[in-house]
């Protein structure tokens, strides 16, 4: 997902590159990454995304290159999670999965149907320790990094050089003026003080989003929320803020907060993705049921 590999493979053949695309395919069991994850290689060695890494990786990896000196432009290996029998890769985790490999250079270029991955943007409102912990770690596993303060000194380049954006607002009160927030946003409310929090959850909270994490202790959340709720904001609103933020690891340091925190956003990105896909697999089913429904009900009015 860092890599966005579905991008790379069409940079790559758009140079007159040869690449081959490993794609997951009838999973069973317990294996690392679902049906359809995908993985781009180079003839140099280099891969983009990913179809499970370790045996896993290794073995398509193994079977890409050989692709690459071969005459053969396709073909599917069968690899299983166990110790003995056939593709066995040494494993206890019992699953098992059928990976398809495929070679495409310019004259198959056409017939590659790659989806870009969801963009999944996180949001740090607060540029301080916190912030600037959390923001090289939650880049690392794949989200672009928005990271928004009101002080210039703290939200700058020379403290965030690979953040995505870096934005000096106004005020918190006007945080969101300048920003463009989705289904796929991830926010964290991380600020120096409990107004400021206070400020950015009073927008935050009516901004569409994915996930919306504040930090602050019990008794300063119950302050926050006890006065959204006599500004009348509803009870449904901040039932959706997540806090204490964080999975509980008894964090403390900086950095320590900034895995518990990504490591949340990390959990709830693959169950809004994984909805996401499902809700979009039903809706591609439906389409399926209702085209042949149509075409039925063309034949019995053709027969008529």
């Amino acid at each position: 997902m860092t890599d966005h590999a579905a991008r790379k493979a069409y940079e790559l053949l758009d140079a007159g590159k040869r690449i081959v695309v490993a794609t997951v395919r009838d999973t069973e069991g317990s294996v690392p990454r679902h049906a359809g994850s995908f993985m781009v290689v180079s003839e140099e060695g280099d891969i983009w995304g990913s179809v499970g890494g370790g045996k896993f990786e290794a073995a398509a990896m193994k079977e890409a290159q050989e692709l690459f000196e071969s005459s053969v432009r396709n073909r599917v290996i069968y690899v299983t999670l166990r110790m003995a029998g056939k593709g066995a890769l040494g494993m206890v985790c019992g699953g098992s999965a059928h990976i398809d490999l495929t070679l495409y250079d310019r004259s198959n270029a056409a017939d590659l149907d790659l989806e870009e991955e969801t963009i999944t943007t996180a949001y740090l409102f607060g540029a301080g320790h916190v912030g600037a912990a959390i923001e090289p770690v939650v880049r690392s596993v794949g989200f672009r990094t928005v990271v928004v303060d009101d002080r210039p000194e703290f939200a700058n380049a020379s403290r965030f050089p690979d953040a995505d954006r870096v934005v000096v607002a106004e005020s918190y009160q006007q945080a969101f003026d300048d920003l463009d927030l989705d289904e796929n946003s991830y926010i964290v409310i991380c600020t120096r003080g409990h107004m400021e929090d206070l400020d950015v959850l009073r927008g935050a909270i009516h901004q569409p989003h994915a996930y919306l994490g504040l930090m602050g202790s019990r008794r300063k959340i119950a302050f926050l929320f006890g006065t959204l709720r006599n500004e009348g904001v509803s009870k449904e609103l901040l039932d959706d803020v997540h806090t204490p933020i964080g999975l509980p690891i008894e964090a403390e340091t900086p950095a320590e907060l900034a895995i518990s925190i990504v490591a949340e956003l990390i959990q709830e990105r693959a169950r809004n993705l994984k909805s996401q896909s499902d809700k979009e697999r039903t809706k591609k089913s439906q389409a399926a049921q209702d085209r042949v429904k149509n075409r039925k009900n063309q034949v019995a009015s053709s027969a008529a």
